[in-house]
């Protein structure tokens, strides 16, 4: 855990206290309960009840909305809890009440309200709420949202409408051609529904806070693609301008941010109540394009965003780039006992990180890009030098980058604690920016760019080879062939949109899968017929299953092909390691030209056709050296039938030698 200072608390049992402000000193996340001072009732304490939600900060203090829930339903609405310290709060009560039973509101007791979000305009003096909305007994099939606002931070909310945003209007990027719809990558939900306004459901509100615009940020297209729709300037409506963010990329769950004038956004996938990994997106304009990065989360339980799902990110006030990752814990079968995970998030050359704590502070940020923290970077840095290993081999470090980063590190030891904050920032980026270019230069197997053309596959002095048998789909290893040379090379292709490899065979334009078996090629190649290579620098392994690891590997005994869950590699395993041959064009080769004109080569009908007038001793190789037929004849016209390839052609007689090229095609 870097730069995570833990403040311990003694929390008391008895709830005694009645004072907010000294009941919590620190946050535990994913604790249940955490309670709050009830408005209602001074000095009770209640579990805050408060979910989905965002925090609004006005003046000094904190206000923090959410679903109240009671029930998955809402059978309350939206209730308001206050802060001073993000410790300790207060409820606020019901900001915004459902309308009761049989009313016939959009709002009636028994509907669904998700994700309230409160924005303040500062032109109009107002607060205004947004939320999902679902209509009761409708399920999910309305996908709305709800706009309400208020003249007092705490409420009470006015509800005003709901509806699908933006009716009739197409994203930015399609410039109003409307008979650019179909080109989207959609699953049928905006070319159905954006006349009557585009789905709305999992959802956030973000101002700007350099130009005080608005922006609704909602899953659209049945929760496939996120959109985010301008505001106007009272933000009660929108202005129709939107961009749709990730198509098809089955996005929820947005909370959005800005610093340093560049947007981040944590998303989630789209598992029901089941928690999964998070994912980060940025940009530099906020409609786009965003480009989006790995999941920020790191430690146990990240694959699973610490059995949370994203519903905030909260700046926190006089501190400097200091963000807390709001996310609840979802509890389908007891709504109520749903708990909170609050988690600092941290800046790696503008990736976001979030790892997990038992426990922290607001001193985290107090510690963050100080002479402290540069001086535990520089003691974790001199520990790494002292154990790593320096080589050539696997998994050592060559001298000159150890050496540059060792020279790196004595460079850090010159800052003073003299020094600004800003210098020491730019102190501890070096280091970091240095370390990790180091961390780089470890010699590893890594996926390997290798250039396309012909090439021999060999195992130790085995060639791969096909036997041009239809019946045979099982390639094998075998020795060096004198029957057909392009029974050993193969062909191999790069495909511009996996970035991966084909193998195909020279012989009959089979197509290697990854199985390592062969096959006749078709159109749907690309889908599991393509192959990585890794390389360690002298030899290469063949990955066949992109991502999970998997290798090719050679029975000792068949010498045939098979799958391998290799993970580490190391060259101790023979098995699994492949020389690639590039396969050289040997036009290069001189011909000695018989001045007599006693005898002539050429090729004809797949033959290698020869014309001599005296005795000849007939060699003929493959192009790579192979003797393929011997004879010798006396004099006249000889045919001999090769499969198709290049051959080399060497005559001997009283004349001397004459040595030719032959293609046969």
């Amino acid at each position: 855990m870097r730069h995570l200072f833990i403040i311990f608390a003694v929390l008391s049992t008895a709830f005694s206290v009645s004072s907010q402000q000294n009941l919590y000193q620190s946050f535990k996340p994913g604790l249940y309960p955490w309670i709050a001072n009830d408005s209602e009732h001074e000095g009770d304490f209640k579990h805050i009840n408060v979910h989905g939600g965002g925090i609004l900060l006005f003046g000094d203090t904190y206000y923090w909305f959410g679903e109240d829930k009671t029930d998955n339903t809402a059978l309350v609405g939206v209730r308001c809890y206050s802060s001073i310290d993000l410790y300790n709060w207060k409820s606020e009560g019901v900001a915004l009440s459902v309308d009761p039973e049989g009313s016939g509101s959009d709002i009636e007791r028994g509907c669904i309200i998700e994700r309230p979000k409160v924005i303040y305009n500062e032109k109009t003096k107002k607060f205004v709420m947004y939320f999902h909305l679902e209509l009761k007994g409708q399920s999910y099939a309305a996908a709305r949202v709800g706009i309400a606002s208020a003249d007092k931070v705490t409420g009470p909310y006015t509800f005003h409408k709901s509806l699908r945003p933006n009716p009739g209007k197409l994203p930015l990027s399609l410039n109003g051609d409307e008979s650019k719809i179909e080109t989207l990558f959609y699953f049928g939900n905006i070319l159905n529904d954006y006349k009557g306004g585009h789905m709305s459901r999992d959802m956030t509100l973000f101002v700007d806070p350099d130009t005080k615009k608005a922006y609704h940020i909602y899953s659209s297209e049945g929760n496939r693609t996120l959109h985010i729709a301008e505001l106007s300037d009272d933000y009660l409506n929108y202005t129709g301008r939107f961009e749709r963010i990730a198509p098809g990329g089955n996005n929820e769950a947005p909370a959005i941010f800005k610093r340093d004038n560049r947007y981040y956004m944590i998303t989630s996938d789209c598992t029901g109540w089941t928690p999964n990994a998070a994912r980060q997106f940025s940009a530099t304009n906020i409609m786009g394009p965003w480009k989006e990065f790995p999941n920020p989360c790191i430690g146990d339980l990240a694959y699973k965003t610490f059995k949370s799902q994203s519903t905030f990110i909260l700046p926190v006030k006089g501190k400097k780039n200091a963000y807390i990752f709001m996310g609840d814990r979802w509890m389908p079968d007891n709504p109520i006992t749903a708990s909170h995970v609050w988690l600092p998030i941290q800046f790696d050359n503008g990736i976001l990180k979030i790892e997990w704590s038992d426990e922290w502070d607001l001193s985290y940020f107090d510690e963050m890009n100080t002479y402290a923290n540069l001086q535990k970077d520089i003691a974790a840095a001199e520990i790494f030098l002292s154990e790593v290993s320096v080589g050539k081999g696997i998994y050592e470090y060559p001298q000159s980058a150890y050496d540059d980063f060792k020279n790196a590190v004595e460079d850090a030891k010159k800052f003073t604690l003299s020094m600004t904050d800003e210098e020491i920032i730019d102190g501890i980026i070096k280091l970091s920016n240095a370390a990790t270019t180091f961390r780089g230069t470890k010699n590893l197997w890594r996926v390997n760019e290798i250039e396309p053309g012909d090439y021999y596959i060999k195992l130790g002095d085995k060639y791969l080879t096909n036997d041009n048998s239809p019946n045979n789909t099982q390639l094998k290893f075998c020795v060096e062939r004198t029957t057909d040379i392009n029974a050993q090379i193969f062909t191999l292709e790069k495909d511009d949109v996996t970035g991966r490899y084909k193998i195909i065979s020279k012989l009959d334009d089979r197509i290697m899968t990854e199985r390592g078996k062969i096959t006749n090629r078709t159109k749907n190649d690309h889908l599991l017929r393509m192959v990585n290579f890794r390389y360690n620098g002298t030899k290469y392994a063949i990955q066949f299953d992109g991502k999970s690891g998997a290798h090719w590997t050679v029975d000792t005994d068949k010498s045939e092909i098979k799958k391998s869950d290799y993970r580490e590699l190391v060259d101790s395993d023979e098995q699994f390691i492949f020389t690639m041959e590039k396969v050289e064009d040997v036009s290069s080769i001189d011909n000695i030209i018989d001045s007599q004109n006693r005898s002539h080569v050429f090729s004809e009908n797949g033959c290698i056709c020869i014309n001599t007038l005296t005795p000849t001793s007939i060699s003929v190789f493959s192009e790579i050296g192979l003797l393929k037929y011997s004879k010798n004849f006396n004099a006249g016209n000889i045919k001999i039938p090769v499969p198709s390839g290049v051959y080399i052609v060497q005559l001997k007689n009283k004349i001397g030698n004459n040595v030719q090229k032959v293609i046969i095609r």
